[in-house]
């Protein structure tokens, strides 16, 4: 039987690694796909892993689709909300701060690039490695479902392998089980705050209204004029080209 096609925003982390594992294992032939926001340093090692991880499972069931770069979109993000001054930010959509902001952006850019990807090449499942426990807002379930009702209008289902993971020794030991040791190496963004404490609630419903009111609305309207005309944004369909 052939293997349904999801494409997993791939890091490199090891949420990510364990989500392509727990995807392999549920039937779908998973495609790792890695993006380039503009603001990370990378060592190279997490394209690597996943040529390893392709070699290992096989081109059938794990493939590694290449890099795709989400600079315009994530900068396009940053431009709509630095023309508004902070106080008027604050008093449309409540307190949030600048860090968050610029995850949502990211985050955002990296759905609009899978959504184009999935579309122009078949594919109806997109997953990523996203946990609830990990604090930031853009993975609280009012972002989290705002993402997923985007892709929905597309026909396509957001898939949340480790959602509701609490540890990280239990990750590890998991992905022991599968044969893959618990090491991975990541892209380090430049933007991005570490959190040592859950971001506040109303902090997340701001970041929430953000996407509802300015990222959502922009990209049905960009994505649905996609679909009547495509023009093909990768030199070809299939693996992508990476440095």
């Amino acid at each position: 039987m052939e293997r349904r096609k999801v494409l997993l925003m791939y890091s490199g982390g090891l949420d990510s690694i364990l989500s392509m594992a727990r995807l392999v294992r549920e039937g779908y032939k998973v495609l790792l796909v890695h993006f380039d926001n503009g603001c990370s340093i990378s060592n190279g090692l997490e394209v690597e892993r996943a040529l390893n991880f392709e070699n290992g499972y096989g081109k059938d069931i794990v493939e590694y689709i290449g890099k795709l770069t989400t600079v315009p979109n994530f900068r396009d993000n940053e431009r709509q909300i630095a023309n508004m001054p902070f106080s008027e930010l604050q008093d449309r959509y409540g307190d949030t701060t600048i860090s968050q902001i610029r995850c949502l952006n990211c985050r955002s850019a990296m759905y609009h690039e899978a959504i184009r990807y999935c579309l122009l090449n078949d594919v109806h499942y997109i997953a990523e490695g996203a946990r609830k426990s990990q604090l930031f807002s853009i993975e609280q379930p009012k972002v989290i479902n705002g993402f997923r009702q985007l892709l929905n209008e597309f026909g396509i289902e957001l898939l949340l392998p480790v959602y509701d993971l609490e540890d990280d020794w239990s990750k590890e030991n998991e992905l022991l089980l599968y044969g893959i040791n618990p090491s991975a190496s990541e892209d380090k963004c430049i933007l991005g705050m570490p959190l040592d404490e859950p971001v506040p609630e109303d902090q997340t419903d701001a970041i929430s209204k953000l996407f509802e009111d300015n990222i959502r609305p922009r990209y049905l309207k960009e994505l649905k004029k996609h679909l009547k005309d495509p023009q093909l944004p990768y030199k070809e369909k299939g693996r992508i080209e990476y440095d």
